[in-house]
């Protein structure tokens, strides 16, 4: 089974960008560290796949599965991810769906951000396809 999932946009906490995804446009992202947003974007689509998976999976229990997570996230000083959780706002029905994709914001690197870290709300819509 395969599924799409798009981003409506992202808040990285201060200033505001605007970016367009592939199927629709992101209103606004805003950042608060000093590490761009787009760079932060283009490092989260690229753990696509891992997202994918969890999505997958809940697709198996329930084919009509759709919704969206939203992942908190916190970017080191290193880069490394150190903290994730499920963000206020997220519908989708399955827990375990959820918690796997937030899980997998652990595994993304980042370039080491100027001036300390980074605090990112990053919503993720996950639909059949």
């Amino acid at each position: 089974m395969s599924g799409k999932w798009w981003l409506p946009w992202a808040f990285v906490a201060v200033g505001c960008v605007s970016t367009n995804a592939p199927e629709q446009v992101i209103p606004a992202t805003r950042v608060a560290g000093r590490l761009p947003p787009e760079l932060i974007q283009k490092i989260v689509r690229a753990g696509y796949g891992k997202f994918r998976v969890c999505y997958e999976h809940g697709l198996s229990r329930d084919p009509t599965l759709t919704g969206k997570v939203i992942a908190r996230f916190v970017i080191s000083r290193t880069g490394k991810v150190t903290n994730a959780a499920i963000g206020s706002g997220t519908t989708i029905p399955d827990h375990q769906v959820a918690v796997c994709v937030v899980t997998a914001f652990y595994g993304l690197e980042f370039p080491e951000p100027d001036g300390g870290i980074v605090t990112v709300v990053y919503p993720i819509m996950l639909s059949r396809g």
